[in-house]
């Protein structure tokens, strides 16, 4: 980590990395639905996700110190602008909610049972605010530390079952209408993607 606080590319690459990985937690329902096709709704909702994330960034170089509204404003005039911004802000608040309540209804089940949903919720909040409070720059300090060990578990798991994998489980494919296909995939890029936008503003200046 840099002394004069700026954020630094390797930092900021396994943030991003980091950022990505935590959204096949809230996006787990698709792969019971798609089940042996879920790569194929990964792959088509990645695509757009980084065509629209290429999209974004660029927008953020043209616009470098500004906010969220001020790009928005700058982009498609300033009531179209401040429409969208409006509705990017509602869709970050329901977020919140929605992954708040996800994140403790999983530790509720899974880890602390005995312990009151509220108060998981209470201590994951005030995590999350004196994060944000001790600045970007230490909370992505962390981030190579987080995907390493998830780097390890996912080559030594690949390696050790290699031998279990049936190339028959990819089939039948496309067994699916185009329609559900292109749903999941925008569930896909709305869950890591759409909140990737409000994530990548913290590099808007740097």
């Amino acid at each position: 980590m840099k002394k004069s606080g700026a954020i630094t590319q390797k930092q900021f690459l396994f943030s991003v990395f980091c950022f990505l990985l935590s959204s096949p937690f809230f996006i787990a329902i698709l792969f019971k639905r798609a089940k042996h096709e879920s790569w194929i709704i990964m792959l088509l909702g990645g695509i757009i996700g980084f065509a629209i994330s290429y999209m974004v960034m660029t927008l953020y170089n043209m616009n470098k110190g500004r906010e969220l509204v001020g790009i928005c404003r700058a982009a498609v005039g300033k009531t179209a602008g401040s429409i969208i911004a409006a509705l990017y802000l509602i869709f970050f608040l329901i977020k919140i909610c929605i992954n708040t309540a996800q994140f403790s209804g999983f530790l509720s089940s899974n880890v602390l049972p005995n312990t009151p949903v509220a108060i998981i919720i209470v201590t994951f909040l005030l995590a999350c605010t004196l994060s944000a409070k001790r600045g970007a720059v230490n909370i992505c300090g962390f981030a190579f530390w987080f995907v390493l060990p998830i780097i390890i578990y996912t080559l030594t798991s690949t390696v050790l079952l290699s031998g279990q994998f049936k190339l028959s489980n990819f089939f039948p494919m496309l067994s699916l209408d185009s329609g559900s296909y292109l749903k999941a995939a925008l569930t896909v890029v709305a869950e890591p993607f759409a909140n990737l936008a409000i994530f990548l503003m913290l590099f808007n200046e740097s």
